[in-house]
């Protein structure tokens, strides 16, 4: 194979034009889904700590603290579902 051809070859493959991948939509969604795997998880683990708590018989005040610290991954967790049903509605371009 002469350099012309290479040179040729080169050319061609430079001037390519590659498939559109929708990189940032993609990104997004991996985002969503790692976020929703997270946030469940720490759900699971705030449900095993609340039973635990119960059947250790902890203190009421310990309780509410971990209700309440557990409502802002709930709500996390929502917006991920949110976003979710948005990003399907959304016309793929």
């Amino acid at each position: 194979m002469g350099s012309t051809s290479i040179h040729e070859r080169l050319d061609s493959l430079v001037n390519k034009s590659l498939p559109t991948t929708h990189v940032e939509q993609r990104y997004a969604s991996y985002v969503l889904r790692l976020r929703e795997m997270f946030l469940k998880n720490l759900e699971a683990k705030r449900a095993d700590i609340f039973a635990l708590e119960k059947e250790t018989g902890g203190p009421g005040a310990d309780l509410a603290n971990l209700e309440e610290d557990g409502i802002e991954p709930s709500r996390q967790l929502r917006e991920v579902f949110s976003h979710k049903s948005q990003r399907r509605l959304e016309p793929r371009r």
